[in-house]
Parts: structure tokens; sequence; C-alpha cells
């Protein structure tokens, strides 16, 4: 245990954490999945800690994404970091294929026949048949 006077400089330093949690719950989404066993939490929650510190190294860039109304005197919010990633990837490149058109189906092919659906009898249930007793 660190002697009290230290332990007033430590206490200053809890708000920072704790913003640090509120954003990795909030914008990481760390704790909206409902994981099963304490290996996939861990697991997530180091996905989590390494978006968080490429975020944090984005944010060394100088990289961030302001809303007209956001002051620019100010340093940026990790949330504001976050939203220039994609510009970051973006330039970066990916090494997926390019995906396929989608959309419109083209339709049949031109002078095909259309059929109409085959009709088969109905089958109807017999009544006023009784049935005897024996």
């Amino acid at each position: 245990m660190p002697p009290l006077p230290e332990m007033a400089d430590l206490y200053d330093r809890r708000y920072c954490i704790e913003h640090s949690y509120r954003f990795d719950k909030q914008e990481l989404l760390w704790t909206k999945p409902h994981l099963r066993t304490p290996e996939k939490l861990e697991t997530w929650t180091q996905v989590v800690s390494a978006v968080h510190d490429q975020i944090s190294l984005v944010h060394l860039l100088g990289e961030a994404v302001r809303r007209p109304w956001a002051s620019t005197r100010r340093e940026p919010t990790p949330s504001q970091v976050r939203g220039a990633c994609a510009r970051i990837i973006a330039q970066l490149g990916t090494p997926a294929r390019v995906p396929q058109v989608r959309g419109k189906s083209p339709g049949r092919a031109a002078g095909t026949k259309i059929r109409r659906a085959e009709r088969f009898k109905t089958a109807w249930k017999q009544t006023g048949v009784k049935k005897s007793l024996v």
C-alpha cells in the first residue's frame, strides 16, 4: 500500500481510467456480447483491448473526425479518433476480394416458354358410407 500523500496523486488518475472503461463499454461494445465461458470473455476482452490500443496509436497521429460544432482547440476525444480509423483503413487497403455486384435479377432468358403448372384431380373424401359393427 503506498503512503497516504501518494494516494492523493493516484486518485487524480482515476478519472482517466474510469473514462477509458466507459469508452470501452459504450463505443467498443465491451459488455455487449453474452459470452458463456470465461475463456471467450477473456478473448473478447483482449480484442477490445487491442482495438483500444490501435485507437491510442491513431490518436498519436493527430487524426480525428470532428463535428462542425466541436472545438478544435481541445485534444480530440477517443470517439473522434475512432471516426478517423475508417479513413486510415481505406488508405491501407484490404486483402479481401472485390464484392460481387448485387441488385435486381436479370430475369428469364429471352424467348423462354412458360408452361402452366401441372394440375391434379381433387381427391374427395367419401361420405355417407357407414361402417358396420362386427
